[in-house]
């Protein structure tokens, strides 16, 4: 076999794999992430994103605002087979735009995802035969608390922003003194500057937001 026929053939073996891979791609987006029609409402759109999680469908409804001032969306997680209203809810400025979905933490029968926007950090849970949870929301379990440190500290160390609003309250009730520790220097409006290159790079949260945050807390438990 000479060269040439050698290079034909791999180039032939390296384009099928390629593009297995791409359908495999293309399955498995389809699978996960179905998108419905939005419709347009007066000075309102309104739109629909289901995603696949723990074996149910998730649904991301969401309602932008048009109107003089800042385009605002309104942003509403419902689960599958619970019929309570949403247990989510969040409101970013400008169009909606899809959360990034990751699984941050599979331990102990213990299974999160991580839904970060670029003002906002909440997940979605389950453990054991429990029904689908988020946190945080206003129907929270409180007797979750202690299931959740874990996840709250990996995700607060990270010192971003989003996921310290999100998840400092959990550390403060179970008495994390490195996590006291930080929120006092933020309240203080003291931040690394890699905190704040970090941040200013990530996410739309700014030093202000997170020092009248970061008081505030800590004033709630004293």
């Amino acid at each position: 076999m000479n060269k040439k026929t050698k290079t034909k053939k791999l180039e032939l073996i390296i384009f099928l794999i390629l593009f297995g891979l791409a359908l495999l791609f293309g399955v498995w987006y389809y699978n996960t992430w179905k998108h419905s029609a939005y419709y347009i409402d007066g000075s309102n759109r309104s739109g629909q994103t289901t995603v696949d999680q723990f074996g149910q469908k998730l649904s991301l409804h969401y309602t932008t605002t048009y109107s003089n001032g800042p385009t605002q969306t309104m942003v509403y997680l419902f689960l599958s087979g619970q019929n309570s209203g949403a247990v989510e809810l969040y409101s970013i400025r400008g169009e909606f735009t899809m959360p990034s979905i990751s699984l941050i933490y599979n331990l102990n029968s213990l299974k999160c995802y991580e839904w970060l926007s670029a003002s906002t950090c909440f997940i979605t849970y389950k453990t054991g035969d429990s029904n689908v949870k988020a946190y945080p929301n206003i129907f929270f379990d409180q007797s979750d608390y202690r299931l959740l440190y874990p996840v709250a500290k990996q995700e607060f160390m990270t010192k971003d922003w989003r996921r310290v609003h999100s998840f400092a309250e959990i550390l403060l009730k179970n008495n994390d003194a490195e996590a006291r520790e930080i929120l006092q220097r933020y309240a203080s409006g003291s931040f690394t500057t890699e905190e704040i290159d970090q941040n200013e790079k990530s996410n739309s949260v700014t030093p202000n937001q997170i020092q009248t945050f970061s008081y505030s807390l800590l004033l709630k438990y004293k």
